[in-house]
């Protein structure tokens, strides 16, 4: 959400296309196609990959993955869908016939603007949108995804690793001194049922 403009972002399944709903209006807009490539790298296998998040920064700008595991902008001044150029951290295999590529799953903003986001092969990495600068800020666990990630009060960022047939684990992240901390399995007993 832009809550500057009274705007909300989304990205449709399984067309991926990015549209934006004016809420003053009442009135939804489609924005353009993020990834003309249909492919099934994940999350889950067996959907088609497309980013799960979006975040805006401070000018406007609306931040996702697209083709290729590209991180692409929407501009809403010039409108269409850009590639900053700039790839997400990501398993790339550069074998023959395959077309996969990891998708963004999440993105935090702290409080001076610097965007963190996850990938669906478990990276977390850092963007400086003013700088054009990302950092592979590296993988807590061998396994896939990062399924929910925020910053906290204290400047760390916390985050919830781990696929679906395995507990997930709660890591948080400083920015200051670098590394990831395990703070523990997340999961349910429902002992004895």
């Amino acid at each position: 959400i832009n809550p500057r403009a009274q705007l909300i972002y989304g990205i449709s399944y399984p067309d991926g296309r990015l549209f934006e709903y004016r809420i003053g209006e009442k009135q939804f807009r489609d924005l353009g196609e993020l990834d003309r490539k249909i492919v099934f790298h994940g999350p889950e296998r067996d959907w088609r990959s497309l980013p799960r998040a979006l975040v805006v920064d401070d000018s406007g700008k609306v931040y996702t993955s697209g083709e290729d595991g590209s991180l692409v902008y929407y501009d809403p001044g010039q409108g269409g869908v850009r590639s900053t150029g700039l790839r997400i951290p990501g398993e790339y295999y550069p074998v023959q016939a395959y077309v996969g590529h990891p998708v963004v799953e999440y993105f935090a903003r702290d409080a001076a603007g610097l965007i963190y986001g996850g990938s669906s092969d478990g990276y977390l990495f850092s963007f400086e949108p003013s700088a054009g600068k990302l950092v592979n800020l590296g993988k807590p666990r061998v396994t896939r995804r990062l399924r929910a990630l925020t910053v906290g009060k204290d400047g760390r960022v916390y985050l919830v690793a781990g696929e679906r047939f395995e507990p997930c684990r709660l890591f948080s992240f400083d920015p200051k001194g670098g590394g990831f901390r395990d703070l523990g399995v997340l999961a349910v007993d429902r002992s004895p049922y």
